[in-house]
């Protein structure tokens, strides 16, 4: 969230700047490195969260017997 809000506050204070001064182009361009930054910066830390999610699957996958059916207090207490 942190990350959004950085974001939004230097993109609020470009947008001030566009219309404050709207004849200066770098200003808009700027706007649109910054979007395309943000957008790429995005991409990536949701190919993170799936990649995530994808070894938890399967993580539970395999042991989905171990999960439904898990060792008895007995048999920790038979070693």
């Amino acid at each position: 969230s942190c990350l959004l809000f950085r974001y939004y506050a230097s993109r609020g204070k470009l947008i001030g700047k566009v219309a404050k001064f709207p004849h200066i182009d770098d200003y808009r361009e700027c706007i649109r490195d910054m979007d395309e930054k943000q957008a790429i910066t995005m991409r990536y830390i949701i190919m993170e969260i799936r990649n995530h999610y994808a070894t938890l699957h399967d993580l539970i996958l395999k042991n989905i017997d171990r999960i439904k059916m898990p060792r008895s207090n007995n048999a920790i207490n038979m070693y």
